[in-house]
């Protein structure tokens, strides 16, 4: 694995209620993951769903098979070969599973 990148979970309530301003505190994301990945486009051919073709800017973030991540946890690549990637983030869609795996494999989505 050539790239490195964070997962974060994203926080699940907005935080504490500031009685002052009337706000909701923000919640900072909780670390999942930091290490190596491998990123790769998902080709057209994986995205078509029946007879129509769904146009994505998709990625697989390929990550060591004893990580454990899950739907919608947000994936920043934080050094590649391809300084394009460098700073993307990512929101996992799928994530495979498997009991003899050589990686975990996330689908995830560019966030815009």
């Amino acid at each position: 694995m050539t790239d490195a990148c964070t997962i974060t979970r994203p926080p699940t309530s907005p935080g504490a209620l500031n009685q002052t301003t009337g706000m909701y505190a923000t919640t900072g994301a909780t670390s999942a993951y930091a290490g190596p990945c491998s990123v790769m486009p998902v080709s057209q051919a994986e995205l078509e769903r029946g007879e129509a073709q769904v146009e994505l800017d998709a990625y697989t973030v390929d990550l060591p098979p004893a990580t454990i991540v899950e739907r919608d946890m947000l994936v920043t690549i934080t050094a590649s070969a391809d300084p394009a990637l460098v700073g993307r983030v990512l929101q996992i869609r799928t994530v495979t599973t498997a009991t003899r795996t050589l990686y975990r494999r996330a689908v995830c989505e560019v966030i815009p």
